[in-house]
């Protein structure tokens, strides 16, 4: 057997001892037969086809990687937001706890005082009105949002907030931030979340008008705790990315009602 190259073989068939013994004249087929086999490989079309299958499977595989990335990303924002609203709606608490009473006969409302981080300037503090009672609140809602350019302002309603309170701005936490960044997590996202708060009354004086003094409910009031990705501060300086008055739309609202003294 001879090969020749790779794509046929040459195979040889001696005569047998009979035919060499036969002095009868050589035939054709006496001295061996010799044929050509030739090795079949993949068409063009198979091969067209092979590709296709190919890469339906590799985009089919990438088409995955999008919503993976977006999966995570979800995840992690429910996380920080739940955590950032968990710790105001702590702050929140304690300030009821200790806010001073209303006094409806004057018309006085009731002052909380809000100790948390980003706050603005460097305090640590922010004391701002409760809305005073309404004929029907579940009807005529009045809303207040914080921060505001007045916070002990309790007649002019903002529904909507136009600022947030920037997290990271105080000294302390800026050195947290900063030394994380240094020595454990160089992409560390505290400082580029805010928060805003907007609260309403939800109680009225039915109640304690219908029975007398023998019912007096605490006050309750409802607040919405919004948690935004603030964009960057500009190259030139400033502390937010954007201008006042279009504050981006929040990640999370939580929602949480809390009773006054």
């Amino acid at each position: 057997m001879l090969k020749i190259g790779s794509d046929a073989v040459v195979t040889h068939t001696s005569p047998t001892p009979s035919q060499e013994g036969n002095k009868s004249p050589l035939k054709r087929g006496d001295l061996g037969v010799c044929r050509l086999v030739t090795c079949k490989g993949l068409t063009l079309i198979e091969i067209l086809i092979a590709l296709i299958v190919l890469l339906i499977g590799v985009v089919s595989i990438l088409a995955l990687f999008p919503n993976a990335i977006r999966s995570t990303r979800t995840s992690i924002e429910d996380t920080v937001c739940a955590k950032i609203a968990d710790s105001v709606c702590d702050a929140l608490t304690i300030a009821m706890r200790s806010s001073i009473p209303e006094n409806r006969a004057a018309s006085k409302p009731a002052q909380a005082t809000l100790v948390h981080d980003g706050l603005p300037g460097d305090n640590t503090s922010y004391t701002f009105a409760l809305p005073l009672p309404v004929d029907s609140p579940l009807s005529k809602p009045r809303f207040f949002a914080h921060p505001a350019a007045d916070p002990m302002n309790v007649t002019t309603v903002t529904p909507k907030p136009n600022d947030a309170f920037k997290l990271g701005t105080t000294a302390f936490f800026k050195d947290i931030v900063k030394d994380i960044r240094e020595n454990a997590d160089p992409t560390e996202t505290y400082d580029q979340y805010g928060f805003a708060v907007t609260v309403s009354r939800v109680d009225d004086v039915r109640a304690a008008e219908e029975t007398g003094d023998k019912f007096k409910p605490k006050p309750l009031y409802q607040f919405a705790i919004a948690i935004y990705r603030l964009p960057p501060a500009p190259s030139g300086g400033g502390t937010y990315g954007y201008k006042p008055g279009e504050l981006p739309d929040p990640l999370r609202v939580f929602v949480v009602q809390l009773a006054g003294q």
